[in-house]
C-alpha cells in the first residue's frame, strides 16, 4: 500500500510540472483540467511510465507514438471545441487526445 501511495505522489508531481509548462503557453482552464484528469501514464508501456509526464512524444508500440503534450494542447485549443459540439475521431493511436474532450 505504501508503494502505491508513493507512485501516485510521483505522478502527481510530474503532472503538476507539466501543468506549469502548459500554463506558460496557455491559460485555457479546459486544457489544464484535461491534463489533470487524463492519466497519461496509463497510455505508455510500463518501461516508459517514468517519462509519461515529460513534454515529449513517447513510443507506444507498432510504430506509433503518444503525442507531445504541448502539441496536443495546441491542437486542442486550435479546434475551439464547445461542450455542445460532437466529434468523431478515427485512427488517433492510443486515444489520449479523445480523452481530453470527455
Amino acid at each position: 500500500m505504501a508503494q502505491e501511495h508513493r507512485t501516485i505522489d510521483r505522478f502527481t508531481a510530474a503532472r503538476n510540472e507539466l501543468l506549469d509548462l502548459v500554463l506558460q503557453r496557455s491559460g485555457d482552464e479546459r486544457v489544464r483540467s484535461a491534463i489533470r484528469r487524463v492519466p497519461r501514464h496509463e497510455f505508455v508501456p510500463p518501461e516508459l511510465v517514468a517519462d509519461a509526464y515529460k513534454n515529449v512524444a513517447l513510443p507506444i508500440g507498432d510504430g506509433q507514438t503518444i503525442s507531445q503534450p504541448l502539441i496536443v494542447q495546441l491542437k486542442t485549443i486550435t479546434l475551439q471545441v464547445c461542450s455542445s459540439d460532437r466529434m468523431l475521431e478515427i485512427g488517433v493511436g492510443p486515444g489520449t487526445r479523445l480523452r481530453f474532450f470527455l
